[in-house]
């Protein structure tokens, strides 16, 4: 069967098959509002590992610094237009990274907090 340009067109089966190989993007704002109070103070803590394991292996974790920058830049643009301040800092502070770590432990040891709210009085 012909398509409309004169070319074989796909069989049904040919058709799912290309649509198996397209690629789903996650937008970079969903992967902010999911993860990247998660993502940001980890990277912030591992960065100097990272740099160690790629440094020695250039093929592993490429898009971990371009994502850490793209969620600090929407954070920053953030904070900005909600607050119309500019007083931003990317950087966690020792007792922000005890705090988040603190939160995680007890969301992996007792059940989590929903994004909506804390079961456990603990704010995300």
């Amino acid at each position: 069967m012909e398509n409309q340009d004169g070319e074989e067109a796909p069989s049904g089966a040919q058709e799912e098959v290309d649509q198996q190989e397209q690629t789903t993007i996650l937008d970079l704002e969903v992967v902010q509002q999911k993860f990247g109070h998660w993502f940001i103070p980890y990277y912030q803590m591992c960065s100097k590992d990272i740099k160690a394991v790629r440094d020695e292996y250039p093929h592993r974790w490429r898009y971990l610094p371009r994502l850490y920058a793209e969620l600090i830049k929407n954070e920053k643009k953030l904070h900005e237009d909600l607050t119309l301040k500019k007083d931003y800092n990317e950087h966690r502070s020792s007792k922000e990274i005890k705090n988040f770590l603190q939160r995680e432990h007890i969301r992996t040891h007792r059940g989590g907090y929903h994004l909506w709210g804390s079961r456990l009085g603990i704010a995300p």
